[in-house]
């Protein structure tokens, strides 16, 4: 089973949205991408932010060594956005 998704594949909603979580992730977007915290919303896509194959290579690396968890490939695949990000991180402590 995949770790922090459903088994239909969808990350669940959390109840309320973690904020301080949420401004970290957007924070380690903003750094791994070399992209403006500013232009890094929740509802942005890794690829509207210019995110190639490499670049959400490193996102998943960065993520991991942050917030000491270890995605699955299957999982990283799945996350398409800072909010799908930022649902997985708070859902794999």
């Amino acid at each position: 089973m995949l770790t922090g998704l459903t088994q239909s594949g969808i990350l669940p909603r959390p109840a309320a949205p973690n904020l301080q979580l949420t401004q970290d992730v957007r924070e380690l977007v903003s750094r791994t991408l070399d992209v403006p915290s500013s232009s890094v919303l929740p509802s942005s896509t890794f690829e509207e932010l210019g995110a190639d194959s490499l670049d959400r290579f490193e996102l998943v690396l960065a993520t991991e060594e942050q917030f000491q968890l270890r995605m699955a490939d299957e999982d990283a695949e799945r996350i398409r956005s800072v909010a799908d990000l930022v649902r997985y991180v708070e859902h794999s402590r």
